[in-house]
């Protein structure tokens, strides 16, 4: 692979989802071209064409069609990968990987999810497994990133927290890792931009904080000057919570619960892996409330506490 360089282009698919947008920001402060690429032609952009330092500019490609997610890639040396999660996600982001070879595509960064044992805990897991043998089989240089839960996942959980001031779960009191979706970007947009061999295959990304339910509870409740209650649940009460009431699909309650269920079997790290990686302190969950602080005061006239209106958010 050449060097790459201030000319580079790099394309983000899925550049309208948490990450992905703000790979897109953060691509579009740096001397390169980003192309985000998009289903459809949006009412907005991620980011807008005009941009201070990077040329920013976008492709529209049907994901059900190689042919023209290759054209959307062809002029791009390095793609970020990841697309919401979802049923069809190996079919789309295998498709994605073939495109890229054809288009000449030389390096991929996928975000992908933490090593499960066993597997079968997990079924998400088994989707990007999948993916990224697929990506293995390519022969492209790639770098799998696997963070765990986001920090942002909570602002799913804002209006329930305002409204009720409860947190339902099934995790008992095991503490999940918590990481800012922004700083997941900006190590993935170190790897896109370097002019180095990728350093790995597979990255594990862990933020500084280790929390549970309670903790969190406690956290919130201390930002916002209220009381806020962790309930735990069992996991088929949790499940039904999430379908019949926060009328989640099946397969992404199913996707909750397996993950509330991982952590109760398997501690999630205490480490802190993405400070070392982007030679900072990483953001912190404290921080993160407090910048969000509004989003969860409770709400001036509070509806009656009803607990099983809702529940956690994915990873």
């Amino acid at each position: 692979m050449h060097a790459l360089n201030a000319t580079l282009v790099v394309a983000v698919l899925g550049c309208t989802g948490t990450v992905g947008t703000e790979v897109m920001r953060q691509l579009a402060e740096k001397p390169c071209t980003v192309r985000g690429v998009l289903r459809q032609q949006p009412r907005s952009y991620p980011i807008a064409p005009e941009s201070q330092v990077a040329q920013v500019e976008y492709a529209i490609a049907d994901h059900e069609s190689e042919d023209q997610l290759c054209a959307a890639l062809v002029g791009a040396e390095a793609l970020f990968l990841l697309i919401g999660t979802n049923p069809g996600q190996v079919a789309i982001e295998s498709r994605a990987i073939d495109a890229a070879q054809r288009a000449g595509v030389q390096r991929i960064v996928k975000l992908s999810a933490p090593m499960v044992a066993p597997p079968a805990w997990v079924e998400v897991a088994h989707w990007h497994r999948a993916i990224e043998a697929r990506l293995a089989a390519s022969g492209l240089e790639h770098c799998n990133l696997r963070p765990y839960a986001f920090m942002q996942n909570w602002l799913r959980n804002a209006t329930p927290i305002q409204q009720f001031g409860t947190i339902v779960g099934s995790a008992g009191a095991a503490p999940r890792n918590y990481v800012d979706c922004r700083d997941v970007a900006a190590v993935a947009t170190g790897l896109l931009l370097s002019n180095q061999p990728l350093p790995a295959t597979a990255i594990t990304l862990t933020g500084p904080d280790s929390l549970s339910n309670q903790d969190m509870a406690e956290r919130i409740g201390r930002v916002t000057g209220s009381s806020i209650r962790a309930i735990n649940v069992t996991r088929d009460e949790h499940y039904q919570m999430l379908v019949t009431q926060a009328r989640l699909p099946a397969w992404l309650a199913q996707h909750i619960v397996e993950l509330e269920e991982l952590a109760l079997r398997i501690p999630e790290p205490p480490t802190n892996s993405v400070a070392a990686l982007l030679g900072r302190p990483a953001r912190t969950m404290e921080a993160f409330l407090n910048e969000h602080r509004m989003a969860f005061m409770p709400a001036r006239h509070p509806a009656p506490r009803r607990p099983t209106e809702f529940g956690l958010a994915a990873r």
